[in-house]
């Protein structure tokens, strides 16, 4: 059984304790996500799904329109072709982010950012980067854990209480 990263978001550089308990966590998972079957493979190269592991960020943040317009800025140098071009960041796909509409209350609004990963060396990639070493950090490396950092900070205005992740594994890989 591997243990995943509690979060790529709020992530400390420290490796999490592993669970003495018989139960599950939600980011542990009895197979291996990326072994990936004919059919997931099928989905894959048709680009019917974002990748075998996706990681859903649900949060607020107090200033919706102050949030998107600094997103508008950003979230397009998280576009495939980009980070395919990395060796670091090939097996991460930005899946975009998303505002629930109409948000549950009036106070902050909501926000839903999808990764995917192909392979468990992307999401280790990922959890490093947003450590935030930039000694030998690429452009497109950084240009990730600025998005991440953002993301954070609009988050933080809102209270990091309104953070939620959500780990989504491919259906052929649940069913096993």
């Amino acid at each position: 059984m591997r243990n995943f990263p509690s979060s790529t978001f709020f992530a400390d550089r420290q490796a999490a304790p592993q669970s003495t308990r018989p139960n599950r966590s939600a980011t542990e998972l009895g197979n291996d996500p990326f072994a990936v079957s004919p059919h997931t493979f099928a989905m894959l190269d048709a680009r019917a799904m974002l990748a075998p592991l996706v990681m859903v960020w649900d949060y607020r943040v107090p200033d919706a329109q102050a949030f998107a317009g600094w997103l508008m800025s950003k979230d397009i140098l998280l576009k495939e072709a980009r980070l395919s071009d990395d060796p670091k960041l090939s097996g991460i796909k930005y899946g975009g982010t998303y505002r629930i509409v109409p948000p549950d209350n009036g106070e902050s609004a909501q926000f839903r950012t999808h990764w995917g990963f192909t392979d468990h060396s992307a999401m280790e990639a990922m959890h490093a980067l947003c450590g935030g070493i930039y000694d030998t950090a690429t452009i497109a490396q950084i240009d990730l854990m600025e998005f991440v950092h953002g993301v954070k900070s609009h988050v933080a205005a809102a209270g990091d209480k309104h953070f939620a992740q959500q780990i989504l594994v491919a259906s052929s890989v649940a069913a096993e």
